[in-house]
């Protein structure tokens, strides 16, 4: 759980108008900001953030709403609770798999238990065994100990 908000909404928006009502009688946004935090005795820094965050609300800046800031932390805890229940469903079949006994079955050797990745492994090998690195620097295009350079 994050930390409870250490100023109420209301004493948030009540600074940022005091800001935004206070522009014109200060050279720029800093002292105006600096000015008004002093005032109501916050940190400066904490106040331009609320100005900005402000800014982005009203469209007037770009960047993440605090309604997409919600949605996306809402949107993060719902994924990790469904990644732990994926992960305790795929424990809980991978138990049943073993059996009473614990052990697992025996893999059958006629068929690959991923067909992707015993292509991939497949295409891997063959790659590698295209080209080989001989010892004198030159490769091998089909794996076999002949030069297969044209002579020069």
């Amino acid at each position: 759980m994050s930390r409870p908000a250490r100023y109420p909404p209301p004493f948030r928006a009540s600074a940022v108008e005091r800001v935004h009502r206070a522009r014109s009688s200060h050279a720029s946004t800093t002292a105006t900001i600096k000015a008004v935090a002093t005032e109501l005795g916050i940190n400066a820094a904490t106040l331009r953030g609320w100005v900005r965050q402000a800014e982005i609300d009203a469209g007037q800046r770009d960047g993440m709403t605090t309604a997409e800031r919600q949605e996306l932390l809402r949107l993060r805890i719902e994924h990790a609770a469904l990644r732990r229940a994926l992960d305790k469903a795929t424990s809980s079949k991978a138990q049943a798999a073993r059996g009473p006994g614990g052990t697992a079955p025996q893999a059958r050797l006629d068929q690959p238990a991923l067909p992707v990745a015993a292509a991939r492994v497949d295409q891997l090998s063959t790659r590698r065994a295209r080209s080989r690195r001989r010892m004198d620097g030159s490769f091998s295009q089909d794996g076999t100990e002949g030069d297969d350079r044209v002579p020069g």
